[in-house]
């Protein structure tokens, strides 16, 4: 039995609703907050009519007495006349037939609600009798069947008086960055009676999360600098050797990130770094550089993508510039056979070198590595924290480098990443052309058809992204079903074309993908499978179907797909409605981060952080993208803070730090 039942107005029933929705406890139940608000505009009865189904609120006196009846299946309906100066209306209570007698003793009233122009009547939401300066914002949460908004307000409500939260900041910290209470702010958040004290609700509660985020790291960090890792020496002439075999010339923006890598991975403290470029920028190269410094030093390094795909690419390349060196590579996945995984774990557990390639299959208990020195996490942000962290138990203080193709702003990043120092890849490599985007409408399909069929017959590859990989009833969006069907009458027979999503195997899915790195595949007809990391060499064009359910950043993502040798890569984005405005941002730049800021404007906070379900999921009201001016606040004051942690004022600050601290490194 849980705590909450014991609270008004809940009891078992509720208590299983409440568990739906992830809340488990009094803590999680006040901090379960307001999706959005509804504002009731007060609104004289007689303009009713011209707001038909608006949130509106009213107010005047009760005429006549009320007026309850009871349906055929128990449903209570009391109706009473409202008046005001301007006119008069009939408001409708359902199921609340108890407030027959209040409502006679009442002499002014004002009600929330919405306005009915077929039964012509003022359907009532909430009200307020013989009250001053009723509230006319009221919250609007996340809901389960079976609760309704009304009843989650009043349980919260009663859980806000009966539970005195945790107050983590002094009140000299508090009155210095104009910070409510923790109570004040939590009740003014879920009842805010001005637009001024819900600001000042919501300032409060994100900088406590930001603040305790941020500190979380800087503590955790503060803890791992005692701990001694491995110092490696430079591997004389590797920048060199790396350009020969694989025919490219470092870019400036590389040279001074493989001097940090140099720089941090010499030292005894272990390093932990953040590698941030968009797409193309030249990543792979770098981690290559870190595994192959780890190995020369005679230890081993290991590389987790988040997909079986990017781990199986990342395998070939590296396992052929690692072989000319003289070093082996292994892959492991999900997909790889029990006697395979027997084997490789047995060459782990020996003192040789080796570079580990993986997907999640690498932070499984059972996987143990010996002398692991380095770790590559590839696409950060696809991963939890305890995630990554549960790789690095595998050694012995390894050095850490994180690759992220999500442009992001500097200030975001150090909130986000506070364990790692940044570093950002801005240039792309040599001979690298800017993808031409164009975006059309579905009238214009035979046309690029057209064009693409060209493409290939000059010896290209390329994409067809579709939302669905079968037609849906609900949505109205291409799938790889349908479009299979369109490219059967659209394409010359002696166009092969293969196909790629989330239903195949992970067996399926590689097949498919060297199938095309073979050139046995011209035209890849997929889902948003291929948006991390595909690299194709002979690509120069991706098609993607209902653009406009994409976002900016996504779509960037999936047209990095191509043109990623010295050929020109090309990106139609079909959209069948009137979002060409915002899609046309892609046809203007190439710039990942200038992308993702517009996104960010055009779709509203929540953009960077987006990929929630992949681990970051720390934050219940703050973005750390959209509250960047915030983050900046914390940041400036967190090293003061930390300083003072042990003073008994930040006892409650150290306590929650602390539990967090405790489950990063468990």
């Amino acid at each position: 039995m849980g705590e909450l039942r014991y609270l008004t107005g809940v009891g078992p029933a509720r208590e299983a609703l409440l568990h739906k929705l992830n809340i488990d406890s009094m803590g999680a139940l006040i901090r379960h907050y307001p999706r959005t608000y509804n504002e009731y505009k007060l609104t004289p009865i007689a303009k009713l009519a011209a707001h038909d189904g608006q949130h509106l609120a009213v107010s005047g006196e009760f005429l006549g007495m009320p007026r309850l009846i009871t349906t055929k299946n128990r449903r209570q309906i009391l109706t009473v006349t409202l008046a005001d100066a301007s006119g008069a209306c009939k408001c409708i209570w359902f199921n609340q037939g108890y407030l027959s007698r209040q409502i006679q003793q009442t002499k002014q009233a004002t009600l929330l609600g919405r306005f009915s122009l077929k039964h012509n009547s003022f359907v009532v939401e909430a009200h307020f009798f013989d009250v001053e300066n009723p509230v006319l914002l009221r919250p609007q949460y996340n809901l389960t069947e079976g609760l309704t908004n009304p009843a989650l307000a009043k349980i919260i409500n009663a859980a806000l008086k009966e539970f005195e939260p945790p107050e983590l900041f002094p009140e000299s910290f508090r009155k210095s960055h104009g910070l409510l209470s923790a109570r004040e702010a939590l009740w003014q958040i879920h009842n805010p009676k001005t637009h001024a004290q819900l600001a000042q609700a919501r300032y409060t509660l994100k900088f406590e999360e930001l603040l305790v985020y941020i500190l979380s790291f800087k503590y955790w960090r503060l803890l791992k600098q005692n701990r001694r890792g491995i110092a490696h020496r430079p591997i004389d002439g590797l920048t060199r050797k790396l350009e020969q075999i694989m025919n490219i010339s470092f870019t400036a923006g590389q040279k001074q990130v493989v001097a940090e890598i140099e720089r941090d991975m010499a030292l005894h403290k272990p390093m932990n770094r953040l590698v941030q470029g968009d797409v193309g920028s030249g990543k792979t190269v770098l981690a290559l550089f870190a595994l192959l410094t780890a190995v020369g030093n005679g230890f081993k390094g290991a590389l987790m993508a988040p997909t079986e795909i990017l781990a199986s690419q990342h395998f070939f390349v590296i396992k052929k510039v690692a072989s000319q060196l003289g070093f082996e590579v292994a892959l492991l996945t999900g997909a790889t056979r029990s006697a395979e995984r027997a084997e490789l774990q047995q060459r782990l557990k020996q003192d040789e070198p080796l570079i580990l390639i993986g997907t999640h299959a690498l932070f499984q208990e059972s996987v143990a590595v010996d002398q692991l020195s380095c770790v590559v996490t590839d696409e950060q942000h696809r991963f939890g924290v305890h995630q990554r962290l549960a790789l690095l138990e595998k050694g012995e203080n390894p050095d850490v480098l994180v690759l992220s193709a999500t442009p992001i702003p500097r200030t975001t990043a150090l909130t986000i990443y506070g364990d790692l120092d940044i570093s950002m890849l801005k240039d792309k490599p040599y001979g690298r052309r800017p993808i031409r985007t164009h975006v059309v409408g579905p009238e214009r399909r035979q046309k690029v058809f057209k064009f693409i069929v060209d493409q290939i017959r000059e010896g290209n590859a390329g994409y067809i992204v579709c939302p669905l990989i079968e037609q849906s009833d609900k949505l109205a969006a291409a799938s790889v079903a349908e479009y299979r069907q369109l490219l059967a009458r659209s394409m010359p027979d002696w166009v092969r074309i293969g196909e790629l999503h989330g239903r195949m195997s992970a067996e399926q899915k590689n097949a498919v993908f060297n199938a095309m790195k073979q050139r046995e595949i011209d035209l890849l007809l997929a889902t948003t499978v291929v948006e991390v990391g595909v690299d194709i060499e002979n690509a120069t064009f991706i098609l993607i179907e209902n653009s406009e359910r994409f976002g900016l950043a996504q779509l960037h993502q999936l047209r990095g797909r191509v043109g990623r040798n010295d050929k020109q890569g090309w990106c139609i984005l079909v959209s069948e409605n009137s979002d060409r405005q915002r899609l046309q941002t892609l046809e203007q730049t190439n710039d990942g981060f200038e992308i993702s800021l517009a996104d960010l404007k055009l779709r509203g906070p929540g953009q960077f952080l987006g990929n929630r379900q992949h681990g970051i999921n720390e934050f219940l009201i703050a973005d750390p993208a959209e509250d960047s001016d915030i983050a900046v606040r914390c940041q400036k004051v967190a090293t003061s803070v930390l300083a003072e942690l042990d003073q008994p004022e930040w006892s409650q600050l150290q306590q929650v730090i602390t539990k967090k601290v405790q489950r990063l490194n468990n």
